[in-house]
């Protein structure tokens, strides 16, 4: 018997990866069911999740950062570009490796917001803010090597809104690795002679 290694290259249909671009109730939707559907193939060691936005509604983020987290495999994350509010929120908040693009920017700021209607309501939409703000920034202070005071005043200090360079995450424990993950496919085939 004869045993051939053969190397290919991967396509994106056998490749365990998403790409997050948008944070909104659909978008939130389609990546908790493919990533379930992905933590569920026995073939699949380690999901990738490649971030590339500049935010959005922080519910959809919420329920993107549970679903990772309740995957059984190690879900790395890929910041490519720029991950933005909820998308430096999702990207920090990996389970596996948090890899960094060379080039890319990670933008942490406060959750923001508007508010309509009479006085009574705009007043519980600030409480309820300030809770959803408090779980944010506590997800991402658990990820990092600050505690939530610490990243509040980093915050303030760079007039609301903290943009970070690969070097300054690696710094502060935002990320793993500066790079991006090579992907490689081998395929072994046997025949008989």
């Amino acid at each position: 018997m004869q045993v051939t290694k053969v190397e290919s290259s991967p396509t994106l249909e056998n490749l365990p990866c998403l790409w997050v671009t948008a944070f909104n109730f659909e978008a939130a939707q389609f990546f908790c069911q493919n990533l379930f559907k992905l933590d569920s193939n026995p073939a699949v060691e380690e999901i990738f999740v490649y971030v590339s936005s500049p935010g959005g509604e922080v519910f959809a983020c919420l329920a993107m950062i549970d679903a990772m987290k309740g995957c059984r495999k190690p879900v790395s994350t890929i910041t490519l570009g720029m991950a933005g509010s909820c998308g430096a929120a999702l990207a920090i908040c990996g389970t596996g490796t948090r890899f960094m693009a060379p080039n890319a920017f990670l933008h942490i700021h406060r959750v923001s917001g508007g508010t309509i209607g009479d006085v009574v309501k705009m007043e519980s939409d600030v409480k309820q803010g300030k809770v959803v703000d408090s779980k944010i920034l506590g997800l991402i202070a658990e990820k990092s090597n600050l505690t939530k005071k610490d990243l509040l005043k980093q915050i303030r200090d760079k007039d609301k809104e903290w943009r970070l360079l690969p070097k300054e995450a690696m710094k502060y424990e935002f990320v793993d690795v500066i790079g991006v993950p090579k992907f490689s496919q081998t395929t072994i085939i046997t025949a008989e002679i």
